[in-house]
């Protein structure tokens, strides 16, 4: 596992996630860029892929940006030879607070089909949202089964939202441990953020 930080979040992440910085496009360019060089390598006969890898990305990461995203990590895991893909896209929540009343208004977005839970950590609560879904924008996929999990985690005086997808279903105990620990160890410098802002 390794710390990562960028537009004031700090979060912990295992080594094999690339991150991108969404709020900068010039870091969002340079990052969809190794990302696509480590998937597909450099051969010239891969160009095409690369290039098609590279606009899908770039499409997905302006879109998250454009929804208010500060920034996206991407799974590079592999079992093996069979890659583990997910992702993780991370918003801030103005104005939410994950008292009786928050999280009411939160379950109020939600279906009976729905897994609700709320954690505890060192930084304050955790609402977690489990459900079933299509599609994989960040994937590549359009409409393959995919686990879904939204968190709501405190972060000082903030809440911030991590959206994670997987198509990985068949095994989605496993990846929402990995998705609980990120969850779970996301926190802002508020320093950072105070720059960014200004």
């Amino acid at each position: 596992m390794t710390a990562t930080g960028a537009r004031g979040i700090r979060l912990v992440l295992p080594t094999s996630w690339q991150v991108i910085d969404l709020v900068d496009p010039g870091a969002r360019r340079a990052a969809v860029a190794r990302l696509v060089s480590r998937q597909a390598g450099r051969s010239t006969g891969l160009a095409p892929l690369r290039a098609e890898l590279r606009a899908q990305l770039e499409r997905t990461c302006a879109t998250a940006a454009s929804a208010g995203g500060l920034l996206m990590a991407i799974s590079l895991m592999r079992s093996g030879d069979i890659p583990i893909p997910a992702s993780v896209t991370i918003y801030r929540a103005p104005g939410l607070r994950l008292d009786e009343e928050g999280m009411m208004a939160l379950r109020q977005i939600g279906t009976a089909e729905e897994d609700w839970s709320v954690a505890t950590t060192d930084r304050g609560h955790v609402v977690r949202r489990v459900r079933a879904a299509t599609g994989a924008p960040s994937l590549g996929a359009a409409d393959v089964p995919l686990l879904a999990a939204d968190y709501w985690a405190e972060a000082g005086d903030e809440v911030l939202h991590l959206a994670f997808s997987t198509t990985m279903v068949q095994i989605g105990s496993a990846m929402l441990e990995v998705f609980d620990g990120v969850a779970a160890s996301v926190e802002l410098d508020e320093r950072v953020l105070a720059e960014v802002s200004a």
